[in-house]
């Protein structure tokens, strides 16, 4: 690494040796992040070389940051977090993720040579050793295991067993050998079953079985023997709910991985916000094992789902962004699409952050969406339209919220305080020490799921304007949207409300009656604009048909054929 690419420390005096440890980390760490880009931008080819993206692979990474702490020392980050807030800046300054404090980084080296007595009597490294019940074990000692997903050492009282491989031969299993696992591993793991090999077992991977002919088992999630009947999809009405297994992650290859970060915009044309889905389905489920391995997303229950049955899975993707995000919400619906149905009760919902939702754009956004609710709502079918889930919007006339004059001002607090008072649900006339951003909505964050309130018009409000998930991460929710597990038509209605987002933040003077959809994707993404608009407009001609309704819905076993990287850009 050239010495100018290493980011500036602080101007308190380092040692040569510590300078070094800096140099070899971020060297590390940037190399990582380019081998990360190469397998996440090549699929048939090397489209983007990733030599080219190392400006953007820099701003990962904050510089090291005078921080004052006991020490004296200074702190440093190896990767940012994302972050909802102001303009463009797609990346929040985050300082703890790594700490180097003083000499911190010269103890690290030290731990790594440290040695402890082990139970056989001998001096064994610490790192190579794991201590239980009072004393140390070292690796070497047959009690002492190895995780087989991440390779943390441990006592064998604390794993659990698990097949590592097996051969079948026939109806009998001619060899099989046991591995193990840590608790917070477990749930990774592939989960097979065969009544006759007498085996019910999790495996780390299903190329670990030889000679055995199998199945996915969609009732139970598992893989069982290829002769045993398994319940069809549209049978399966029960499901697993769950947490976001990658919550907190802080690896930079896995967030590239999962989407969390990105470092280009090549699908978006530049636009650089954070979004997230919601995709609801009525049969079917992706079962938890197979989330913890490969997806960024979480089940939970949603009761406007089937509520014949109690409720149905609601599908939540964690915070995506950039070319990353599209990619890996490829990967979501492929794999919904394999697992589950939709029906007419279920929606799409996406979320849009990483804005500055201020009182002007907040005002000039809802002025947009007036403008074209009605051509949005063509776009959709019928079932849609008169929908106590994603209602019109209440039918303000709020004048352009620009200029800088006093009477500009006045004028844009005045509506800003009618928006408030209805998006509040007439809870308070206007925002005060009680109710205002900062803050929880007055009914909660779901609005006590009251259909009444604007929680459930088409583009909803209240992430944006209340303190909704208590860590003042804002949004704005956009649920017009039928069910679907098809990626081109959620990819189609993502770009497009980033467009619309985009053109109220950097035009707003624009926003006028008259405009449509075509004008904004023409103004916010002309590269794709030819593609977007043959899109739209092939779909307004659908939804003008008597039956276009049980033609949306109608089942297709025809998978929806994986797109590369390539692909997306130009599609």
């Amino acid at each position: 690494m050239d010495e100018q690419e290493i980011p500036a420390v602080s101007p308190l005096p380092i040692s040569d040796s510590t300078k070094f440890m800096i140099e070899k980390y971020m060297e590390k760490y940037l190399s990582a992040s380019e081998e990360a880009i190469k397998s996440i931008y090549s699929d048939d080819d090397i489209y983007i070389d990733p030599s080219k993206l190392r400006g953007n692979v820099q701003k990962l990474y904050s510089a090291p940051k005078p921080s004052p702490n006991k020490g004296g020392g200074w702190n440093t980050v190896s990767s940012p977090r994302l972050r909802s807030g102001s303009g463009n800046t797609t990346f929040g300054s985050s300082y703890s993720d790594f700490n180097f404090s003083g000499g911190n980084i010269t103890k690290a080296v030290e731990d790594k040579e440290k040695k402890v007595k082990c139970s056989d009597g001998k001096m064994h490294l610490a790192i190579e050793s794991v201590f239980f019940n009072d004393k140390y074990y070292h690796k070497s000692h047959k009690e002492i295991v190895a995780d087989e997903v991440d390779g943390t050492l441990c006592h064998i009282s604390k794993v659990n067993s698990i097949i590592k491989s097996m051969v079948v031969s026939g109806s009998s299993i001619v060899s099989k050998e046991i591995g193990y696992v840590l608790n917070r591993n477990y749930n990774k793991l592939t989960p097979i079953y065969s009544s006759k090999l007498g085996v019910e077992s999790k495996v780390i991977s299903l190329d670990n079985i030889t000679g055995w002919d199998y199945k996915e088992d969609f009732q139970s999630g598992s893989y069982v023997d290829a002769e045993s009947r398994v319940t069809p999809i549209s049978d399966v009405k029960h499901y697993d709910q769950y947490k976001n297994h990658f919550s907190g992650i802080d690896d930079i290859k896995t967030k590239m991985k999962i989407g969390s970060i990105s470092p280009s915009y090549v699908i978006t044309e530049g636009i650089k916000y954070t979004f997230g889905v919601e995709i609801e389905v009525s049969r079917g489920f992706v079962p938890a094992w197979r989330a913890a391995q490969k997806y960024n997303m979480m089940c939970v229950r949603d009761g406007s789902v089937n509520p014949e049955d109690g409720g149905g899975p609601e599908y939540v993707t964690g915070i995506l962004t950039g070319d990353t995000g599209v990619k890996h919400l490829q990967e979501i619906c492929l794999e919904l699409s394999r697992t589950t149905k939709i029906n007419k009760t279920c929606g799409v919902h996406l979320h849009i952050g990483n804005i500055d939702f201020n009182q002007r754009f907040l005002i000039n956004s809802y002025r947009l969406a007036l403008i074209l609710e009605e051509e949005i709502f063509s776009v959709l079918p019928k079932s849609r339209r008169d929908n106590v889930f994603c209602k019109k919007l209440k039918p303000f006339i709020f004048a352009p919220a620009i200029g800088n004059t006093t009477e500009d001002k006045l004028r844009i607090e005045e509506d800003y305080s009618k928006l408030f008072k209805y998006i509040s649900f007439e809870k308070t006339n206007n925002p005060t020490f009680e109710y205002n951003k900062s803050k929880q909505h007055p009914l909660g964050a779901k609005c006590g799921y009251d259909r009444n309130t604007p929680r459930y018009c088409w583009i909803n409000y209240v992430p944006a304007m209340f303190n909704t998930r208590n860590n003042e991460s804002y949004s704005l929710e956009i649920r017009s949207m039928q069910g679907s597990t098809n990626f081109t038509k959620i990819k189609n209605w993502l770009l497009f409300f980033m467009a619309f987002m985009s053109f109220v933040e950097k035009y707003p003077e624009l926003i006028v009656n008259g405009l449509t959809m075509k004008d904004i994707i023409d103004f916010m993404l002309p590269k794709k604009s030819k593609v977007l608009n043959m899109y739209f407009n092939t779909r307004k001609a659908l939804f003008i048909e008597q039956d276009s309704e049980s033609k949306e819905y109608i089942s297709s076993n025809e998978e929806e054929p994986k797109q590369s990287f390539k692909d997306l850009i130009n599609n």
